[in-house]
């Protein structure tokens, strides 16, 4: 299924669409209504939990990744272009700190 917004190509069935997080049809917007998702809580008991929230941690979880990916690739070319090592254990930390909100990027004074 093809995003209407930035025609990324979803899972079929897919309720938000995995790239930009638009809402794939008016179809799978009534889908989202039927479907239930659970977590284990601190008990080890499931609980529903509400799509939308588990859809907006997801996008938010590919925003960091898209950041932290770009990033690399920045890194990656830097190092490339002075004839440096691929990436450092540094480097690895670093990125870690800009994934968990310890660090922005370009702020050499992380880790």
């Amino acid at each position: 299924m093809h995003c209407p917004e930035c025609a990324f190509a979803n899972a079929e069935g897919a309720n938000y669409c995995q790239k930009c997080g638009a809402f794939l049809s008016e179809a799978a917007a009534q889908e989202a209504d039927t479907t239930a998702a659970y977590q284990l809580d601190e008990t080890g008991e499931l609980k529903p939990v509400d799509i939308e929230e588990v859809s907006y941690q997801r996008r938010i979880l590919h925003g960091k990744i898209d950041i932290l990916r770009a990033e690399l690739v920045n890194r990656l070319r830097k190092k490339h272009e002075a004839g440096e090592s691929a990436i450092s254990g540094a480097d690895v930390q670093q990125l870690t700190d800009i994934l968990s909100g310890k660090a922005m990027p370009g702020d050499d004074t992380a880790g």
